[in-house]
């Protein structure tokens, strides 16, 4: 990711930042910082920072008066767009020799692990499936 960064101004967490606008719209800082699990200080550094690089703006929020919306700017969604296409092109490329197959298995693998993380981070749990692992 930072080779794909090399020239924007970006950090990770900016473009962690940027991502989680672009999928779930404007929001607060905290409520960013909330949806990534993470503190609202870093978020809020990427926030001024993306900032400066023109990449979001904060506009009014309705719901609250101090606590202003962050959006991408148009420069900022194609950033991200940009950033993104680069990364599925190379993940392509790179898994080109893998069956479809062993990449839906670990999609589901990946999606069930973050899935069991999130859920202990916030204390719940999650039920299992009732798959044996060497069933497979």
């Amino acid at each position: 990711m930072e080779r794909e960064l090399t020239g924007t101004g970006m950090t990770a967490g900016e473009h962690a930042l940027l991502d989680a606008l672009r999928s779930g719209g404007p929001r607060t800082v905290p409520q960013l910082a909330r949806s990534m699990g993470l503190d609202r200080q870093p978020v809020q550094r990427w926030v001024n920072h993306a900032a400066e690089l023109g990449l979001v703006v904060t506009a009014p929020n309705p719901a609250h008066r101090r606590s202003s919306l962050i959006e991408l700017t148009t420069e900022g969604a194609a950033a991200i767009h940009g950033i993104q296409e680069f990364e599925a092109t190379e993940l392509r490329r790179r898994l080109a020799d893998l069956p479809t197959e062993d990449v839906r298995t670990t999609l589901h693998v990946l999606d069930r692990l973050g899935e069991e993380f999130r859920h202990l981070a916030n204390g719940s749990h999650v039920p299992s499936e009732n798959v044996d692992i060497n069933d497979k």
